[in-house]
């Protein structure tokens, strides 16, 4: 949790930050020292919570980065605005590192919003925002392109192509380099996904004058490389009613398979024949990669790029050059991608739209959904929201007409949706978690050779190891929580806080040997699978399998290319992918969200259902689902299954509206934590008995609470929840509470400040 950590006390105590002040170059003196010079606020990293004041002997455009001594340290950070004058001493920037702003004035207005809306200081916003390349005040370089020398002398390749068989390496370099000749060559993200190694390689052919590095030429820069799917009448009516020229925000709310992909790619064809650069997010990486593949067959390989927290870091940086400049005109990303610098933003596409991955945990818990509809509102351009199973606050504005719809009820090129059959497991044989009826189930998937796809959320292989003489698991120290059992490698792993201790051979607390795993994780699942088909392909994915770089997009390729087989996985299995060979989808355990506290738990339930349900029947083959549930009444379950989503959600919005949740409220959460017991509890309630006296009669302020799972990585977690009917209030309330806490003498207490949390806990 400590990395979750948002707003110290200690870095907002004013009085002790005045005395360190001659260290930071901030301690006593008026602005009368300062003619014939500017005064500049600077954020710097690693961010300490409020900017710093220097002089700066030229004036320079606020978003430029400058180096400055800081405590002693040499440091960088972000000029973000002028003074008129300071109180303080100030010392000079050492240098300023940008002919221009790296952060142009519009993107710069989005991030100083979000601060404000987020309730988050400047510093910790472009931290966010920034490669650490760039943060870490490094030269910007573009992406490299490398392309073959001589590329249309067929009797010059074919001599290269012999000379260079007795060095494998350089050899796989050069055919690479070939394959991609028609396109203009290939930058260092697309060699990246095909070979290892290679730079070495790519070194010894530039000297033997094979390879050479420069821009590709503008015919690859501009030619569609292939023809793109047509549109159907239905698709084509979607496509029309976005319009380039300005701001709207559109839902396409269309049922799994319904082709949503394929009216981005026309999307994104008509904005780049107007010269425009597009931003397409997804909530997982391994999405990106699937979709980056697609545009890529399209519109080339060197217009397209992904951009997500998987790659290094001087790749990163390279693609946030490169985006900036305009040499890179699609960019496909996770979360952090709303921040790229477009230098002629067109058009955002967000795909996926409810997915909760779009939601920041850590340092500043934004939405990046939100952030970039706001950005769109700034630049005065459409964003587009793809979703089978939309937000309860995406149809809440639909509904009040803030934004655009349009239906897409019918799947692309005559599939059909598949049927859903609920397994009642009341009473039944449960085999490693697997009712008789999915095992037969997946027997006949087998027979026919098709693909089955089966979706557990929870990793590992037990969620507990349990003592069958005692009845004792064993609990993490840290976190007064059961360890998870994981068979490769054999640990028992803290999902909270990631600690790893071997698997006992006895009992701590009897000494008894008779040690059991108790529920299910992936690799049970998977064992068991492959226990009963050992003849048949059997993968799983989920973040233990997928650890290493590429591995995601490796693991997809081989289920792809393979066409049958079992994929058993998490979250990341479950929405998106498209797989046109599976026939059959089996959800093992839905009851977990029946059973949740959380206010959105039926939403994701729907959510989950519709989404891993959509992965079967896409192609020519039919598709089934299986369900396994203890409660196959449930009213919630039964709704969704016999009616429709839109039915389902608006079930939800009736359920919300009565109870006064979101979107007919906006909360907030302030959590708070402590390696003290009882410390982050204690501060919470005086805050809240400051509020009640103050009489914040239009914000309503519950009493502060534990949280659920209380102590994480020996942090004992609190939290405060707010909720007002109008925004203002609540903002102006939490700006009173970031005031206390910047007086809080309990440096021990560590502060975070949800705005539109996604949970209460």
């Amino acid at each position: 949790y400590a990395g979750a950590v948002v707003v110290s006390s200690s870095a907002h105590r004013t009085e002790r930050s005045k005395a360190k002040a001659s260290r930071a170059g901030r301690a006593g003196s008026g602005s009368d020292t300062h003619i014939g010079t500017h005064i500049g606020k600077v954020a710097v990293f690693p961010p300490a919570g409020r900017t710093f004041d220097y002089i700066l002997q030229q004036r320079i455009a606020p978003g430029s980065r400058v180096q400055v001594k800081f405590r002693g340290k040499t440091r960088y950070g972000i000029l973000v605005e002028y003074a008129e004058s300071s109180q303080y001493k100030l010392k000079p920037v050492d240098a300023v590192l940008d002919e221009e702003a790296i952060v142009n004035p519009k993107l710069f207005k989005l991030l100083k919003w979000m601060g404000q809306y987020y309730q988050g200081e400047i510093d910790r916003v472009l931290f966010l925002a920034l490669p650490s390349a760039i943060r870490q005040g490094k030269t910007i370089h573009t992406m490299e392109v490398w392309h073959v020398c001589d590329a249309g002398d067929p009797q010059t390749i074919d001599a290269r192509l012999e000379a260079l068989r007795g060095a494998p390496k350089q050899l796989g370099v050069y055919k690479a380099l070939l394959k991609y000749g028609d396109q203009g060559g290939a930058d260092a993200q697309t060699l990246g996904e095909k070979l290892t190694d290679w730079r070495a390689a790519m070194r010894a052919l530039i000297e033997k004058d094979f390879v050479a590095t420069g821009p590709a030429p503008a015919s690859a820069q501009s030619d569609l490389q292939a023809d793109l799917p047509a549109l159907t009448k239905t698709q084509t009516a979607a496509f029309q009613i976005v319009n380039d020229d300005q701001f709207a925000c559109h839902l396409f709310d269309g049922v799994t398979g319904s082709g949503k992909t394929v009216i981005y790619l026309h999307l994104i064809k008509r904005a780049l024949d107007a010269g425009k650069q597009v931003l397409v997010m997804v909530p997982e990486i391994g999405l990106a990669y699937e979709l980056l593949h697609r545009c890529r067959e399209y519109f080339g390989a060197l217009r397209v790029t992904t951009y997500h927290s998987d790659m290094g870091a001087t790749l990163r940086a390279r693609i946030w050059a490169s985006v900036r400049s305009g040499d890179l005109s699609v960019v496909i990303g996770t979360r952090s991608a709303v921040f790229m610098p477009f230098a002629r933003l067109g058009l955002i596409v967000i795909d996926e739209e409810h997915d909760a991955s779009y939601k920041e945990s850590a340092l500043l818990p934004y939405h990046a959904r939100d952030v970039a509809i706001k950005r769109a509102d700034g630049l005065g351009i459409p964003v587009v929201l793809g979703s089978a199973t939309p937000a309860m606050e995406t149809l809440w504005n639909v509904r009040t007409q803030r934004y655009r719809s349009y239906s897409l009820s019918e799947r692309y090129a005559g599939a059909q949706l598949p049927g859903v059959e609920v397994i009642d497991m009341r009473g039944t044989a449960v085999d490693a978690g697997l009712s008789p009826r999915l095992i037969a189930l997946l027997g006949e998937c087998v027979e026919r050779k098709e693909m089955a796809l089966l979706f557990l959320n929870r990793r590992g292989y037990a969620p507990r190891l349990l003592c069958h003489a005692c009845g004792v698991t064993p609990e993490c120290p840290r976190c007064d929580r059961p360890m998870v059992w994981h068979l490769r490698p054999a640990v028992l792993h803290c999902h909270h806080c990631d600690l790893r201790r071997p698997v006992p051979k006895q009992c701590a607390e009897c000494g008894g040997t008779d040690l059991r795993p108790l529920g299910q994780g992936t690799e049970r699942i998977e064992e068991r699978i492959a226990e009963l088909f050992p003849d048949y392909p059997v993968t799983r994915m989920d973040s233990d399998s997928v650890r290493h770089r590429n591995a995601r997009e490796k693991q997809l390729r081989a289920v792809m290319e393979r066409g049958h087989g079992i994929l058993i996985g998490t979250q990341m299995i479950a929405k998106g992918h498209h797989f046109p060979t599976v026939t059959l989808a089996g959800i093992i355990d839905v009851d977990q969200y029946f059973l949740s506290t959380d206010f959105r738990a039926i939403e994701r339930l729907g959510q989950l259902v519709v989404q891993v349900s959509g992965r079967a029947g896409r192609g020519e083959l039919a598709g089934r689902v299986a369900l396994q549930t203890w409660y196959p009444e449930h009213p919630s379950l039964s709704l969704l299954l016999n009616k429709s989503y839109n039915d389902f959600s608006t079930e939800i919005l009736k359920d919300r509206e009565r109870f006064v949740w979101p979107p007919f409220r906006s909360l907030a959460v302030v959590r708070a934590v402590s390696r003290k017991e009882n410390s982050a509890l204690n501060q919470l309630r005086a805050i809240h008995t400051h509020l009640k006296q103050q009489g914040a009669n239009k914000v309503e302020v519950y009493p502060p609470l534990l949280a659920v799972v209380e102590k994480i990585a020996n942090y004992h977690r609190a939290r405060l929840l707010l909720a007002a009917n109008q925004r203002k209030d609540l903002s102006r309330c939490l700006m009173q509470i970031r005031e206390m806490i910047a007086k809080n003498k309990a440096s021990d207490v560590h502060w975070q400040i949800d705005v539109d949390p996604l949970t209460i806990e």
